[in-house]
């Protein structure tokens, strides 16, 4: 997920072109599954942040649980390398 973080701009998850990547792994991120699948995280990151946040407060992207958003994905069936617990 903290490829999916913007370093300039707070509170801004990116997926797609704008993901932070080597070069080398860009060509892999541009194919369907993966982007579905980052498009996907963004998403879900986007749901958690917003859950329980007060009225015109901005997501705090940042002090998600992870543990809580891979949770949520492995629930809404998405496929995730969790070989190295991580």
């Amino acid at each position: 997920m903290a490829a999916l973080l913007n370093a300039q701009v707070p509170n801004l998850a990116t997926t797609g072109r704008c993901i932070s990547a080597d070069f080398a792994a860009q060509a892999s991120l541009r194919l369907s599954p993966h982007a579905g699948a980052l498009g996907h995280a963004a998403g879900a990151a986007a749901a958690l942040a917003f859950r329980g946040r007060r009225p015109g407060a901005l997501p705090e992207f940042r002090q998600l649980d992870w543990g809580e958003l891979r949770s949520l994905l492995r629930l809404q069936g998405a496929f995730l390398n969790e070989e190295n617990g991580r």
